[in-house]
């Protein structure tokens, strides 16, 4: 049976590495099921073993799911329509705010209701996903003094951190920064700020502030390169379903394009397409310098060997053929290995869809 195996001390590895490096808050950013590894299990990890008490999340839906707990969650999202607002402030919610019509919303409920609503108030640098622009300032302002809210923190969000040639981030920063700094000159206390991700995190103290927001770090999956001690959570576990041996020439696979140039011992795993294996993201953006990446890309593989690779009994080993729906074929030749043995693969939990099955390990 096919398995995505955590081992869940990974995690707190990545987590203790992670608040090393800096003296702000660490809110574990537990988007899309916690990419993959389970956004439940992930959260009572870090509450009972870390004493971590503020997360983040990005749907509402997944923000309800933690709500019944003594931590705060912060709903990195802005929802607008009536019923979501009712139902953030309802599970007491740290709620994102973007507009003043949506605070005096938030707001107006709450005074119903006769609480103080939470929230924390979004700025947009550049990214144009959700946020007060920072020249709206007296609307910024507005919030902090209203009636029926308590602005708990200020935030926004990085495009590309991940590029340390860009200087966009810092021009982010800079923004983000005017905001914050003309709100204290104002006489109004800012509660925590915080724009960094993963990426940003691991550039310098400088974007840290007063919290930082991990994600793909907690993962130790990153877009970029690191010299941080962070482990790769997660592996998919396959195991050999049977093994034969090919003559050189034969077909492997779908659409007649892999021939055997040697006779080869082949197994079978019961991992496919189906479990993530070579689901990639497709082409998205579309600047003259990406196609000419893209191109390279492309370019490159001609001269690699960029077929898949398992771990079979501690020895390494390629896939020959196409990668089918629910089967790979892989050249075990010279490898000793039997029908039942496991197969590790090194793939992203945000790959692997949710039928797989998640195992957590403590070793």
């Amino acid at each position: 049976m096919t398995e995505f195996i955590i081992n869940t001390n990974d995690i707190i590895h990545n987590y203790n590495e992670i608040s090393k490096l800096t003296g702000a808050l660490v809110i574990p950013t537990l988007k899309a099921d916690c990419y993959g590894l389970g956004a439940q299990r992930v959260f009572e990890l870090l509450s009972n073993c870390c004493g971590v008490s503020v997360f983040a999340v990005s749907r509402l839906e997944e923000a309800l799911m933690l709500a019944d707990s003594a931590a705060q969650i912060l709903l990195l999202s802005c929802y607008h329509d009536e019923q979501s607002i009712k139902k953030a402030v309802d599970a007491n919610l740290i709620i994102a705010v973007d507009s003043l019509g949506q605070a005096k919303r938030i707001a107006a409920y709450a005074k119903e209701k006769g609480i103080t609503a939470k929230v924390q108030v979004k700025i947009d640098t550049g990214f144009g996903r959700f946020g007060f622009m920072p020249e709206n300032f007296s609307d910024i302002k507005s919030v902090y003094l209203m009636d029926g809210i308590k602005v708990r923190g200020i935030f926004s969000h990085f495009s590309a951190s991940f590029d340390k040639k860009s200087n966009t981030t810092d021009m982010q920063l800079e923004k983000f920064l005017s905001v914050t700094d003309k709100l204290r000159e104002n006489g109004i206390q800012t509660g925590i700020r915080h724009i960094s991700n993963s990426c940003a995190l691991l550039r310098g103290s400088k974007y840290h502030l007063d919290a930082v927001r991990v994600g793909s770090a907690l993962l130790g999956r990153l877009p970029m390169s690191t010299d941080v001690d962070l482990k790769k959570v997660g592996y998919l576990q396959a195991q050999i379903i049977d093994i034969r041996t090919l003559k050189k020439g034969s077909n492997i696979g779908y659409g007649n394009v892999f021939k055997l140039k040697r006779d080869t011992r082949v197994a079978v795993i019961d991992a496919g397409s189906s479990d993530g294996l070579l689901i990639g993201k497709k082409y998205d953006t579309f600047r003259f310098i990406d196609i000419l990446r893209y191109g390279y890309g492309v370019f490159k593989m001609l001269f690699s060997d960029n077929r898949l690779c398992v771990t079979i009994n501690g020895k390494k080993a390629r896939a020959v053929g196409r990668v089918a729906l629910t089967h790979t074929m892989i050249d075990v030749t010279g490898i000793d290995c039997k029908c039942g043995d496991k197969v590790i693969i090194d793939i992203s939990p945000l790959n692997v869809p949710a039928s797989v099955e998640r195992k957590y390990i403590n070793v």
